[in-house]
């Protein structure tokens, strides 16, 4: 017997002795029993869902889904006072295209004044809680009028006094987008007016926010 069938009949001997060890891990092995168990709908609809939340908004408006946007909002009253001047705090704003071709928004606003009330004497701390329908009359130009109703309630720390420091809030207000890059991201601004005033609202107000498609 030559040098080469030793070899073979070697390897051949290996390959006996290797194969049964490697079943038996499949077979005893938790991880690939149950990935070989699931069925491939579910596996199929996992990597479904997977994808539809890792998609870009901007590919879903060709499917005629949903955009959603967050932005950054200032607000300021105008009141002629100094003092309880400033709010400001995130956005979150969510569109359809089957619900007027996105030109209706729906909007959800957290803001608050504590970084004016941390620099500034006599001004308590005050938050704002806001969901703000927002129509755009030109929803795909530069240029796109706005209208928008803030409607919510807003809070401010009486300091343990028993105040009555709640009261809500009514403010329509018109205003001007910016859709920059081909409405990615922008800058919106408006002027509005108060129709609840109170001790804790002034009627006056002025905003700006900067937002981003996600």
């Amino acid at each position: 017997m030559n040098l080469t069938k030793i070899a073979l009949i070697r390897m051949a001997g290996q390959r006996c002795r290797i194969a049964p060890l490697f079943e038996r891990k499949s077979e005893t092995s938790p991880t690939m029993v149950s990935s070989s168990r699931l069925p491939r709908n579910s596996l199929f609809q996992w990597a479904l869902t997977l994808g539809l939340v890792l998609l870009p908004g901007s590919r879903w408006a060709d499917a005629g889904e949903g955009l959603m946007a967050w932005s950054f909002r200032v607000q300021g009253t105008v009141d002629m006072r100094p003092g309880n001047d400033y709010f400001a705090g995130p956005s979150l704003y969510y569109s359809n295209y089957n619900v007027f071709n996105h030109k209706l928004q729906l909007g959800a606003s957290f803001l608050t004044n504590r970084p004016e009330a941390a620099w500034r004497r006599g001004v308590p701390v005050q938050d704002w809680y806001l969901l703000t329908p927002l129509w755009h009359w030109k929803r795909n130009g530069f240029f796109d009028p706005t209208f928008q109703m803030d409607m919510g309630w807003t809070w401010f720390d009486d300091e343990g006094l028993g105040l009555d420091n709640t009261a809500f809030i009514v403010a329509p207000s018109l205003g001007v987008n910016f859709n920059i890059n081909q409405g990615r991201y922008g800058l919106h601004t408006c002027l509005g007016y108060q129709a609840i005033t109170s001790s804790l609202v002034n009627p006056g107000l002025a905003l700006v926010e900067i937002w981003a498609m996600f």
